[in-house]
């Protein structure tokens, strides 16, 4: 097979990166509010788009000081709900200062808040997602900010677009995107979006870790993907695999050689097929990383969403049974001091979103236990995981790459399968481990609150996609 190119050189964009709005732009401003009915208040924004809230959302979620932490936590002795207000009337409402950039409802009945104000950025932020139209404005909002990191927002999860999938495979025209990393600062954006699709990324030039005590990566993966995945039983955040026997997690009993060779990952000896990690978790960590600290070593990758779209074309029965029926796996953990895992879990290899768009692919044949299909539907379950390991390991989607020292291969967990060669004879030590979906959505919205300048008050649980309202408002 082809092998890819991993040679430095600059990222081509994927994309335009959130852009903080020109000075000349104004922010949203109340050109007026009243009180429309004993519920509700209508506020006019100064573009001429007019909504109609209703008071207890107003009351329930004003971001002032006295009803929200620094922390962002609510301040419970001013919860609207453990104070059980249910229907706070209106005594009076005021812009402040007069050029509308502030509203102040002030409520008649409420004990714990006599006052609840309100940036105009913020309420034209929520406006179009919880107040009813009244008329439209002419305005956009003061900045753009990006949706495509929506898709994994816990609230709604979703699969991908799935017309910015860009699918790859072994024909000559993908290589896996280059980033350097004294340059990724300034390509941050372009970065992280490569990450998700095409789902594999070289950071290359990383700094030296002479010890292999994992620093390097575990600093990069704060700085930049939202920290690493902690495993319960593994003193560090990373994982160790060496040709070197005496290079290993001090929180694992793997300098025993022959415990060594009943691990297959640690056993360095021994190649991988195609995978992806923690396939038999609830939920599989979304960004897989290996930071090659010594020598080089051979792997190969495939792109599961290619071989799963091509599989639903050539044999929607097969893409159909994987979607459906569950893959059994399980693992006896016993390599740790501190204690013993034990896992078993049954998932579909192929995890759709409630559009039936594909979301994750999920397969480590090392962990596969036996099935506890019917004896009916067992051998169609069969005949669709063995066309789809086929399929993977085929010329026509895999694909082979040499990773070398300095150089960190970063995957996304949930798309990108990859394998190793053997490594008898050569030398190699890598350090890797995994990344939360939560915790890269999280640095998603950091890497934009930062671009654009937003308020922490007003950011905490506003979907990124409204950002562009509360720019420039920290």
């Amino acid at each position: 097979a082809r092998a890819l190119s991993t040679a430095p050189r600059a990222a081509a964009p994927t994309a335009a990166a959130p852009a903080p709005a020109a000075a000349s732009v104004a922010l949203p401003k109340v050109l007026s509010a009243i009180s429309s009915s004993p519920s509700t208040v209508d506020v006019k924004f100064a573009d001429g788009a007019e909504f109609r809230y209703h008071n207890i959302w107003l009351r329930d979620s004003c971001r002032a000081e006295k009803q929200i932490q620094a922390s962002s936590e609510r301040v419970l002795d001013n919860s609207a709900l453990l104070g059980r207000v249910e229907d706070p009337a209106v005594s009076g409402i005021k812009l402040d200062p007069a050029d509308g950039s502030t509203v102040t409802v002030n409520w008649a009945n409420d004990p714990s808040v006599d006052a609840s104000t309100f940036d105009a950025s913020f309420l034209r932020a929520y406006a179009d997602l919880v107040a009813k139209p009244l008329s439209a404005g002419s305005a956009a909002a003061p900045a753009e900010a990006s949706e495509f990191f929506e898709f994994l927002d816990p609230i709604a999860p979703k699969a991908m677009d799935q017309t910015q999938l860009n699918l790859w495979k072994n024909d000559g025209n993908f290589n896996v995107p280059v980033f350097k990393h004294a340059d990724l600062k300034e390509n941050r954006f372009e970065f992280m979006k490569a990450l998700m699709t095409p789902g594999a990324v070289i950071v290359d030039g990383m700094p030296d870790d002479p010890t292999c005590d994992g620093h390097v990566i575990e600093e990069f993966c704060r700085e930049y993907l939202g920290s690493m995945q902690k495993h319960p039983l593994r003193e560090t955040a990373h994982w160790t695999i060496s040709t070197e026997v005496n290079v290993k997690d001090a929180s694992n009993m793997l300098g025993d050689e022959e415990l060594r060779k009943g691990a297959n990952s640690y056993n360095t000896d021994q190649q991988l097929c195609n995978h992806t990690d923690q396939s038999l978790y609830g939920t599989p960590g979304l960004l897989l990383g290996f930071h090659c600290a010594f020598g080089e070593g051979n792997n190969s990758l495939t792109d599961g969403f290619a071989v799963a779209h091509a599989l639903k074309e050539r044999h929607p029965e097969h893409f159909e049974t994987l979607t459906k029926v569950g893959m059994n796996a399980g693992r006896r953990l016993l390599y740790y001091e501190d204690n013993d895992l034990m896992f078993n879990s049954k998932a579909p290899v192929l995890n759709l979103d409630k559009e039936g768009n594909l979301m994750r692919v999920q397969f480590h044949e090392i962990y596969r236990t036996p099935s506890t299909e019917s004896f009916e539907d067992f051998p169609k379950f069969w005949k669709a995981l063995s066309t789809f390991y086929g399929m993977v390991h085929s010329p026509e989607f895999q694909c082979h790459l040499t990773v070398k020292k300095h150089q960190f291969l970063i995957m996304n967990n949930w798309r990108t399968m990859h394998g190793r060669a053997g490594l008898k004879g050569k030398a190699r030590t890598i350090l890797g481990g995994t990344v939360t979906k939560d915790a890269f959505y999280s640095a998603s919205r950091i890497m934009q609150q930062e671009a654009l300048q937003t308020n922490p008050r007003f950011e905490c649980g506003l979907p990124t996609k409204n950002y562009g309202w509360i720019a420039h408002t920290k």
